[in-house]
């Protein structure tokens, strides 16, 4: 007897579809790599920012600021006063005597007489010396003062001359007071020695310390005006102006 065996039944191998490739463009990810880094797009060209950091603000003017204006003119006038104030106090004080004696007494006593001209120099030369800057300025709006030799000699003339002539007043009437003077009418008894005196100490000391309280007063002046215009400066920048 013969004996058929039933034959196995194909199996068909079924085929999956190709899988899409990614875009060239995003980036592939792997799953069964866990431990490498996410990658790094590139970031686009519009996306950078300025990282320079601004410059700070700094309320202290620079030191070279000039002055414009009316604070220009007003630091000028301040300056022009600080030096014929001292020099015009000291020539009131030199002529002092001539309220009790008149200019044709006073003739007669050198001690007087050397304060009374030194004085009126002094005043006179600081007069010109400012009216001749003062036409320079107005003839050329660009003009700056420079210290010239004649400068120079002009200026230590009106610091020396003060004290030497105060020095010989001073001097002369402690060595040749009045009591000395054999005649009691004369203008330096009628004047007095304590009045003639003053005169010569003021000439020496007080002149010159008015002059240098003068300056520190005008610097100070000068740089509240100068931080006054800084900030304006800073303020208009700030604004777009």
């Amino acid at each position: 007897m013969t004996t058929w065996l039933a034959s196995p039944t194909p199996r068909t191998r079924v085929l999956s579809p190709p899988a899409t490739p990614p875009p060239p463009n995003e980036p592939v990810y792997d799953p069964a790599v866990t431990s490498a880094a996410e990658p790094q797009l590139p970031a686009p060209e519009h996306s950078t920012l300025e990282t320079t950091p601004a410059p700070p603000a700094t309320n202290t003017p620079p030191p070279d600021l000039k002055l414009t204006g009316w604070r220009s003119i007003v630091d000028g006038w301040l300056t022009l006063f600080a030096i014929v104030f001292p020099w015009a106090c000291g020539m009131i004080i030199s002529w002092m005597p001539l309220t009790k004696i008149s200019l044709n007494d006073a003739r007669g006593s050198s001690l007087i007489m050397v304060s009374i001209i030194a004085s009126t120099i002094e005043v006179s030369s600081i007069f010109l010396w400012g009216f001749g800057v003062m036409v320079q300025a107005c003839i050329d709006p660009a003009y700056e003062y420079s210290n010239g030799v004649i400068s120079v000699i002009w200026m230590i003339f009106i610091m020396v001359d003060p004290i030497v002539t105060g020095g010989y007043v001073w001097s002369t009437v402690d060595s040749d007071p009045c009591k000395d003077d054999p005649d009691p009418d004369s203008a330096q008894c009628r004047v007095g020695d304590t009045l003639i005196r003053g005169i010569g100490v003021f000439r020496v000391f007080v002149v010159f310390t008015i002059f240098c309280l003068s300056l520190q007063l005008c610097d100070c002046l000068r740089k509240k005006f100068k931080a006054q215009q800084w900030r304006e400066q800073q303020q208009r920048q700030n604004s777009g102006v």
